[in-house]
């Protein structure tokens, strides 16, 4: 049986540092299985001068805030920071929150961030996932506590190994992006998550290119994708069929308190409402979906597609209210 987690990405900017911490607590004391932020130093939507917050400063002070949740980037600019120090940085944090660090690393690509702050930006996509591949070639053995010789194109690193190492034998690194030839390549070598933001159509011919690279070792075990405009991260254990419906991958998205196992349609009856998610389309109704204890040790996966997004935005009640659920595994709440 497919065991599904799901996670909580908190924007990092237009908000107040009070605001945006009580949230990261609140995520930790609903069950959530891990909590992100993104990798700016700018705004990265609307305008450039909105306020935003520093991802790892952030993940620190949530990990002295928090007691269960995982914490990482969704994911880290490469170009941000040496990959030496990053491992330093992600083993630290790996001591702070008492092993729930997640390293996640992608290419980086916003302009304007590079610009204002003087960094590299390389000359082009292909030039910074080079970069991205051999970051990683350092990373990962870093943080499994080898000692590492590194004289490449674009990094140096001479006779370092981390001390302390990492609480976790193995800390998680995740992967962003969607590219064939050259990002599926780094996640099948290196990573254990993978962030793949492309509709979800596209995910079994992905998944089959991931597969094909030399070096995939079966140990990816997350894959993400976009259910509406605005998107929802899906984690998976093994990925869907092709032919799936959204409303398949929807439902399992909503399996969430201590990766509970998947609960097939049918569980009908009313209960309390564990979690809630929506996900959010300007342009029509919203999908809300439910995890529902029934009790006697009965939950269901319920999602309902006819709310206004309106009414979505002000339900802040909604977790531990009443749900009815069909057998079809629709739900409304009581």
């Amino acid at each position: 049986m497919t065991s599904i987690g799901l996670g909580i990405h908190l924007w990092a900017q237009n908000t107040d540092w009070a605001s945006y911490l009580a949230a990261a607590r609140l995520v930790d004391r609903l069950g959530y299985d891990h909590l992100w932020t993104w990798d700016h130093l700018i705004s990265a939507v609307g305008d450039t001068d909105r306020p935003v917050f520093e991802g790892y400063t952030t993940l620190a002070a949530w990990a002295m805030a928090t007691e269960r949740v995982r914490l990482g980037l969704m994911v880290g600019a490469n170009t941000f920071r040496n990959p030496a120090v990053l491992a330093k940085t992600v083993s630290t944090l790996d001591h702070i929150s008492g092993g729930r660090a997640i390293l996640g690393l992608g290419s980086g690509w916003h302009v304007r961030e590079h610009e204002a702050f003087g960094l590299e930006f390389g000359s082009g996509f292909g030039e910074r996932l080079d970069w991205l591949e051999e970051a990683l070639s350092i990373v990962r053995p870093l943080l499994g506590g080898e000692e590492v010789d590194h004289v490449g194109p674009h990094y140096r690193v001479e006779r370092l190994r981390l001390v302390p190492p990492p609480v976790q034998d193995r800390v998680p690194i995740m992967v962003g992006g969607v590219g064939e030839r050259k990002t599926l390549r780094s996640v099948a070598r290196h990573a254990d998550m993978w962030n793949a933001q492309s509709p979800l159509a596209e995910a079994p011919h992905k998944l089959q290119v991931l597969r094909d690279h030399p070096g995939e070792r079966g140990l990816v075990t997350a894959i993400s994708g976009m259910i509406t405009k605005q998107g929802v991260s899906i984690w998976a254990t093994e990925p869907p069929a092709a032919g799936y419906r959204y409303d398949d991958v929807s439902k399992a998205a909503a399996a969430a308190t201590g990766s509970v196992p998947v609960v097939d349609a049918g569980e009908a009856g009313v209960g309390s409402v564990l979690t809630y998610t929506v996900t959010a389309d300007a342009e029509g109704p919203s999908r809300s979906i439910a995890l529902v204890d029934l009790g006697d040790g009965r939950r269901a996966l319920a999602i309902s597609d006819d709310r206004p997004l309106a009414q979505v935005l002000v339900a802040t009640d909604v977790v531990g209210a009443r749900a009815a659920v069909a057998a079809d595994g629709s739900f409304a709440l009581a």
